[in-house]
């Protein structure tokens, strides 16, 4: 190849980070305003009122918001909320020196949930704490004489809640709780559980470095499939979308170019972004471009790619992903 076409590569390639690394989830463009409060609502608090000086007097405001903003990460979030206080009734439930936890995902979740798992219109309560060197999940239910733990899924071994929701993964409105756990010296694993008479069943268990829930519509109460991500020993993904079958996930065929386009494809740039040398960066960008369907972009990362692939480790890959693009 010609210097000026290495040259040619590389800018190609630099543009194409450019524009898919900087993407949201939703396709959209984002940027980083300089000294801006880049955290959640509540510690924005805390920040805003260390950033105010003594003498101003929205420091005397933030102040007094503090306390009342601090109480709202620990409501309950879901179908509906009720007169109880959830905080206290959860520390009623749980031991000393337990920590409750936040899921990292969905953003929409918090501490306390509270919505039907099982499917009998009365509204369980489900929250997840870490005590010692496991995380527990517990399942309040309200009955004549008040709440009382129905049940309680142990995850020995984890330290760190990735995911949790009640999702429905079945289409028959049977609904799922679905639990993202990872810890540093295991695999990370996510969970199902289905609920009846008060008893958690165990229904599904996978290893996964990623994952991600494609519900069908907006709605949070649509039926869902599961996109899983395991990472090879060459350094690509291996991306399987599957659908519930009643006893097990299966891949699933279908038109699933959106999730790259909004979720793949951007973190994948990202990667390729920090680790621009990397063949198998190059290479899982390349396939999410065409699953994508963005087939020049796809192209160029393919180009950039077989370029990078010093050893040729990749190269047959790549030009069977550039034979798809016809």
């Amino acid at each position: 190849m010609l210097p000026v076409q290495i040259i040619g590569l590389a800018l190609a390639g630099r543009a194409l980070l450019e524009k898919y690394a900087g993407a949201s989830p939703d396709g959209s463009r984002t940027t980083t305003p300089i000294n801006s409060l880049t955290t959640n609502f509540t510690n924005n608090i805390y920040y805003l009122r260390k950033q105010l000086s003594a003498v101003n007097p929205l420091n005397s405001l933030a102040r007094t918001l503090e306390p009342a903003i601090s109480r709202l990460k620990k409501f309950a979030f879901g179908d509906g909320q009720a007169s109880d206080d959830y905080e206290d009734i959860v520390e009623r439930f749980m031991p000393e020196n337990a920590t409750l936890l936040a899921p990292e995902r969905p953003s929409y979740t918090k501490e306390l949930h509270l919505t039907d798992l099982d499917g009998d219109s009365a509204k369980e309560l489900i929250a997840s704490f870490r005590l010692k060197d496991e995380i527990k999940t517990i399942i309040l239910k309200k009955g004549n004489d008040g709440w009382y733990k129905a049940s309680e899924i142990s995850s020995p071994g984890f330290m760190n809640l990735n995911y949790r929701d009640v999702v429905n993964i079945s289409g028959t409105g049977k609904r799922h709780l679905l639990l993202g756990l990872s810890s540093r010296d295991k695999p990370s694993t996510v969970c199902g559980y289905t609920m009846e008479n008060d008893e958690v069943h165990e229904t599904f268990s996978y290893n996964y470095n990623k994952f991600d829930v494609l519900r069908k519509s907006e709605e949070r109460s649509s039926q869902a499939d599961i996109a899983i991500w395991n990472k090879q020993n060459d350094g690509t993904y291996d991306i399987s979308i599957c659908r519930w079958n009643g006893i097990e996930f299966e891949p699933v065929a279908g038109d699933y170019s959106s999730y790259y386009r909004k979720k793949a494809v951007p973190y994948l740039a990202m990667k390729a972004k920090y680790a621009p040398y990397s063949a198998a960066n190059w290479y899982n960008l390349a396939e999410a471009l065409v699953k994508a369907g963005d087939h020049s972009d796809a192209l160029i990362a393919i180009n950039v790619g077989i370029d990078m692939d010093r050893n040729a480790t990749f190269r047959d890959r790549f030009l069977a992903l550039r034979s798809e693009l016809g």
